[in-house]
């Protein structure tokens, strides 16, 4: 412990975001908080006139500043471990952000009541034994190189893997797997996508682990249970962190591992300032430690876990194709399902024996992309999108007996004609061929319900999705209609899978959609018996639907990777989007251009909303230290002027372009 005599400064990480001002202030520590002002420990300070919060870094024995004091600890608990704080400064470096964004989503909001109860239990579980791997029957023997996985995660390495799952097995009890191997060695992190996949893996560690051993770390736990958790790691009552994306800050000393599963998934992503990945932060953390070993795994495999491979940085993982062959579910692409999207017939003939004698063994999924009901409207002659007059924005159909609406401002268009009132019952009209009939340009999951309801009379309807989501169903006969990530588990699988309007998510544009929606595809398919039929509703000369049916995303992230590295986009180049006034961004051009780097690439202004605009930047990887450095002076340099309008700057966006 540092006194104050010896140590009177503390240099402190306050609570400011703006770029030119990331960097620690020094501050004096009054001699009756010395003992409690230790580094790690969150604070109030004064700062340009008004209190805010921070941690203390370090304490030092002098500044060359006129200091003034710290006002108040608000405990003596180093919430802020030294490998955390570094660990946040590298993330805010790698993202151009500051590192007190980085802090606060690393460190959640105290919770004196919760951390009081939490430090004074005595229920640490550390003298329990952890199982040992067996060989014997190992599911690992199916994957090409998987016999000396467990062994690498069982020693000081560290150890990078790509993984992708068998066709048939539960990804949580692989997960499991590597726990087991790893956690002699010392604390594993586990981050996953959403609280369902988090519940998941947490329900296949408690049928191995004592639970008091095993910490969830998810946003939807309430601030109280949530810092109770963080409290838990902190102190070493556990050993295993199982959360979503902020668990990658879990403050546990040197991990023997850190798993990351589903990173293709977009909760992974940060939404708030700078925008981090949390299958990146498990990177640099794992770079931290040479002890450290690092699983990446999803049934689709993301195109920048494909540059780890074919970089050498990562190891691939995958079932061999014998294993494949035998456990993947029989996947049947049929093009004449994908023009029923707006018919009257959600399965054509060709499905329907498939589907009734399916129904007779038990349940049946059928995947559906959208929700509601109609959730897009088009005009019947010329297909023009429907749009509301008043605001432009697209109408929709929330049942068979309701009127289109806007899905913006929610007006009525049957009753409003260019933001003038009408009479009742007057029809719309299209704006480009003045039609007044309108057609299904996309149907949701109420619709596809309410027809398949006619289709299988007597047959158990079951619809779930973001608004009313269905956890599990039982294995009696059924149909159940899902959107993607809201598929229930049903105890012995699927004796069908059906994915509807397949050819229209392969077919939307956006770097992320294509490996978005394979993902979705096999998440599905996953489900089902082995041996069942999934039939997909695309054509299978689609490159995405070869992929999907040989179960090989691999193939596909490989194939995309290349295609990206021709045309010079992400994540083959660093890139960033930085948005302002369109006058503001032609000065960051010139800012920028004179620096002596022609080999990096300025795309618009491009015109958005609310007279702003968007900046597209991209150079090659191996100046992104240079890129990055100089769009963060660019950044603070506006940011401490008055005079110049502050930037929204991102660094490798999940999304690329305009359309996000």
């Amino acid at each position: 412990m540092q006194s104050a005599l010896s140590h009177p400064v503390a240099r402190v990480c306050v609570d400011v975001h703006l770029p030119h001002l990331d960097r620690p202030f020094d501050y004096l520590v009054p001699p009756e908080l010395s003992s409690q002002a230790q580094p790690g420990v969150r604070v109030r300070v004064r700062f340009a006139g008004r209190l805010v919060q921070g941690f203390v870094l370090s304490r030092n024995q002098a500044s060359t500043h006129r200091l003034q004091p710290i006002e108040r600890v608000f405990s003596d608990l180093p919430v802020l471990t030294p490998q955390i704080a570094r660990l946040c400064r590298e993330v805010a470096d790698r993202y151009a952000g500051t590192m007190a964004e980085v802090v606060k989503a690393a460190v959640p909001p105290r919770h004196a009541r919760a951390e009081n109860a939490a430090r004074a239990r005595d229920d640490h579980p550390a003298s329990a034994a952890s199982p040992v791997w067996s060989a014997t029957d190992d599911p690992w023997a199916a994957y090409t190189g998987g016999d000396g996985l467990l062994k690498r995660l069982a020693a000081p390495t560290n150890t990078r893997v790509v993984w992708s799952p068998r066709p048939d097995e539960d990804p949580a009890e692989r997960i499991t797997d590597m726990v087991t191997a790893a956690l002699p060695r010392g604390p594993v992190v586990i981050v996953a996508p959403n609280a369902r996949e988090v519940n998941r893996i947490h329900c296949a560690l408690k049928s191995r682990f004592d639970a008091r051993r095993i910490c969830l770390l998810t946003a939807d736990q309430g601030p109280q249970a949530r810092y109770s958790a963080f409290v838990h790691a902190l102190t070493g009552r556990c050993d295993i962190v199982v959360g979503t994306r902020a668990a990658a800050f879990a403050p546990v000393d040197s991990p023997a591992a850190l798993l990351c599963w589903e990173d293709v998934d977009e909760s992974l992503v940060d939404p708030q300032r700078p925008g981090w990945h949390a299958r990146e932060v498990m990177a640099l953390r794992a770079g931290m430690n040479d002890a450290t070993s690092l699983v990446v795994g999803g049934f689709a495999r993301s195109v920048e876990t494909q540059g780890w491979v074919e970089a050498g940085w990562a190891v691939s993982l995958t079932p061999t194709r014998p294993v494949i062959r035998t456990w993947a579910p029989r996947v049947k692409a049929d093009p004449t399902e994908s023009t029923a999207a707006a018919s009257h017939a959600r399965i054509r003939d060709r499905v329907f024996p498939v589907v009734r004698a399916a129904i007779a063994a038990g349940p049946v999924l059928v995947q559906v992309p959208r929700r509601g009901y109609v959730p897009n409207l088009v005009c019947q002659n010329c297909r023009e999108p429907a749009r509301c007059p008043t605001c432009a924005g697209p109408l929709t159909l929330a049942s068979a007996q309701a009127q289109p609406h806007c899905s913006w401002c929610r007006s009525d268009p049957v009753t409003v004609a260019a933001g003038t009132a009408v009479a009742a019952g007057t029809a719309y009209s299209c704006r480009n061929c003045g039609s007044q009939q309108l057609r299904a340009a996309a149907v949701g999951v109420d619709r596809t319900a309410e027809e398949l309801t006619r289709s299988f009379p007597g047959v158990p309807i079951v619809s779930s999705s973001g608004d009313h989501m269905v956890h599990q169903v039982d294995d009696t006969p059924a149909v159940v209609i899902a959107t993607p990530g809201s598929e229930p588990d049903a105890p012995g699988g699927y004796t069908a899978v059906v994915l509807l309007d397949a050819a229209s998510m392969a077919s939307r544009p956006g770097l992320r959609s294509s490996e978005g929606t394979l993902r979705r595809w096999m998440y599905a398919a996953n489900k089902a018996r082995p041996g069942s039929s999934v039939i997909i509703a695309a054509s299978p000369t689609l490159g995405l639907v070869q992929a999907f049916l040989r179960w090989d995303s691999a193939w596909w992230a490989a194939r995309d990777l290349a295609e990206r590295s021709e045309l010079h986009l992400p994540p083959t180049v660093r890139s960033a989007t930085i948005e302002a006034g369109t006058e503001t961004l032609l000065g960051v051009v010139e800012q920028l251009q004179p620096i002596d780097h022609p080999s990096w690439r300025f795309i618009g202004p491009i015109p958005l909303e609310d007279q702003r605009s968007r900046l597209l930047l991209s150079a090659p990887r191996a100046q992104g230290h240079a890129f990055v450095s100089a769009i963060k002076e660019v950044a603070a340099e506006h940011s401490k002027s008055t005079k110049l309008q502050s930037l929204q700057v991102r660094v490798d966006p999940y999304h690329w372009g305009v359309d996000t």
